[in-house]
């Protein structure tokens, strides 16, 4: 005669819902961790102006010169070029790499440097050069979510702008480009924190149930050798007293021969 069991009794579960939350609580480790260990670090940048200080269409034009240290400029126009740095932490100078500068090609000659403005007030706008069409930003300290802007009046035709980096482990990106990566970006993260949800929600969710089942079970059941005696002591009064019903003294307990 054996005494059946729940399912909760089962070695199986006694070990899959510790693991299921041991693994719950290592991928919210793990994730965390990541995120500490390797902060997004991200320089966005963009024109932000291209005006021409002469209007072809202009009958005044020929009337007008405009020139820079005596020499007669012959498309002058201003370029504003604006660098964010929008990651989680500083940009140090030794990001970049062999001191190399990030470079912006403007398109057309850069005559000089008109103005360099840095936000917030507390922070101070990298040095730079200017070098043919090329405006130079030379290795330094960006501060968290600092912004930079550059005027720079330059002698050419309209043209887009250009960059290039080696600055180690940070994206540089074209702000242009960054709205679209940004969708895909948040698309990605929200599933990941949706799954990572789902699985913490899952996993202790049924570690309660196993628990409330193992409570009640303990609380309801009685021990095997007492239910086994029980069982005996019923059966021998139906043997010895038949036709009388038992019903209150022997419940009906779920056993097989």
């Amino acid at each position: 005669m054996s005494v059946a069991t729940g399912w909760y009794d089962s070695g199986f579960w006694k070990i899959a819902v510790p693991a299921a939350c041991s693994l719950a609580s290592a991928a919210i480790g793990v994730w965390g961790g990541r995120r500490l260990a390797y902060p997004k670090r991200r320089l966005i940048y963009c024109r932000r102006k291209n005006i021409s200080l002469l209007n072809a269409s202009d009958q005044a034009a020929n009337a007008l010169n405009v020139t820079h240290g005596g020499i007669a400029l012959q498309r002058p126009r201003i370029v504003e070029v604006e660098l964010k740095n929008v990651g989680r932490q500083d940009i140090a100078a030794t990001a970049f790499h062999d001191s190399d500068p990030v470079t912006f090609d403007l398109g057309a000659m850069a005559v000089a440097v008109l103005d360099a403005q840095s936000y917030p007030q507390t922070t101070t706008a990298p040095k730079v050069n200017t070098s043919g069409q090329v405006l130079e930003v030379l290795p330094c300290r960006l501060a968290r979510k600092q912004v930079v802007v550059y005027s720079v009046l330059v002698d050419g035709p309209l043209a887009e702008l250009g960059c290039r980096s080696s600055l180690i482990d940070i994206d540089v990106i074209e702000e242009a480009a960054v709205d679209e990566e940004a969708r895909h970006a948040r698309s990605a993260r929200l599933l990941r924190v949706k799954l990572v949800a789902a699985f913490v929600i899952f996993a202790f969710s049924f570690s309660a149930i196993y628990i409330q089942a193992i409570t009640s079970s303990n609380e309801k059941i009685l021990d095997r050798e007492s239910v086994i005696r029980q069982l005996e002591d019923c059966r021998r009064l139906e043997k010895e007293k038949p036709g009388i019903d038992f019903g209150s003294t022997c419940p009906p307990i779920r056993y097989r021969r």
